[in-house]
């Protein structure tokens, strides 16, 4: 079977997943979860990956979480399912159930306990996981901080590109741009090289990139969607200072663990899209934040930008 090639890019939240208090998956947020998306402008979901802690999730979890999106889905937005893990054939398993339930893509980060020796092993490794779901583009997903896989993005386009025919692009998680921007032009553009770091993402825009996957999109999908449309307009500075601003919000965000105080702040507002002054405050004591900045200037910093001074 041959896949259509089709063009993803957009903004793309990696979505978190919830649970109950006896520690089992709460699915029932997530049809809510994807209107807040759609109206945040968000175009596609990465599904268990880091931020939906996918590789701590069970086999059946992990297919129980990519159903649930993608039923939701209903062509509003695109659904690309993480399938990585250090076993080869449960790989090919994830792969093959993305495709029976109507994903849109999948994605795969290299093995990290043992570890590929070489970019033609990792090569051959991705091949026979992407064989197994032939219809479904396929993204590698290259982020050696946490894999310690340092292999570069452009040296697996370059042997891929003949080796896996339906390779689509990389999630690009690290910060070399030089790297990100040979993989832009490898073959004149031809693959969806997907900005991973939002906190940079200027660096991305300018280097051709034309979708990211960002965590906080979940929350400011909007306001980067607005950076994107400055760059754009070739309003430089503008995008610039409006950029800045999410990057402040990050950085206190990552202060705390950046999973944990985003499914704070998902709960303290019932997955809405604004945060009161009120709501805030609660969030900056919260007893689940180990709080460590308590000076006005940056309780002030967080109010105006969450909401929108």
């Amino acid at each position: 079977m041959k896949t259509t090639k089709r063009r993803i890019g957009g903004l793309i939240a990696p979505v978190l997943n919830a649970s109950h208090p006896d520690g089992s998956l709460n699915l029932d947020i997530i049809p809510k979860y994807a209107e807040i998306l759609v109206k945040n402008e968000v175009t596609g979901v990465f599904v268990c990956g880091t931020a939906g802690e996918g590789t701590s999730l069970t086999m059946s979890e992990r297919m129980l979480v990519l159903e649930a999106w993608c039923s939701c889905s209903r062509g509003r937005f695109q659904v690309i399912s993480h399938i990585g893990t250090n076993c080869l054939e449960d790989a090919k398993e994830l792969a093959r159930h993305a495709e029976k339930v109507g994903a849109s893509a999948i994605g795969l980060v290299s093995p990290h306990y043992i570890k590929p020796d070489s970019v033609e092993v990792l090569v051959k490794y991705c091949a026979e996981v992407a064989k197994a779901a032939p219809s479904l583009p396929f993204f590698y997903y290259h982020y050696p901080g946490i894999t310690n896989v340092h292999f570069t993005a452009l040296s697996f386009l370059e042997h891929a590109a003949d080796v896996i025919p339906t390779l689509q692009g990389i999630k690009f998680t690290h910060n070399d741009y030089q790297d990100f921007g040979l993989c832009v032009d490898f073959r004149g553009g031809k693959y969806d090289i997907l900005n991973g770091f939002e906190q940079v993402l200027l660096a991305g825009l300018a280097f051709g990139c034309k979708g990211s996957i960002g965590i906080t999109f979940s929350l400011i999908g909007n306001h980067y969607s607005k950076v994107c449309r400055l760059w754009g307009e070739g309003k430089i500075e503008q995008a610039r200072k409006e950029h800045q601003r999410a990057v402040v919000f990050y950085s206190i965000l990552q202060k705390y663990n950046l999973i944990k105080s985003i499914k704070v702040l998902l709960r303290h507002t019932g997955l809405g899209l604004f945060f009161s002054f009120v709501i805030i405050l609660q969030i900056l004591f919260h007893k689940t934040l180990k709080y460590k900045y308590r000076s006005r200037t940056v309780q002030t910093t967080i109010i105006r930008f969450v909401c929108r001074f």
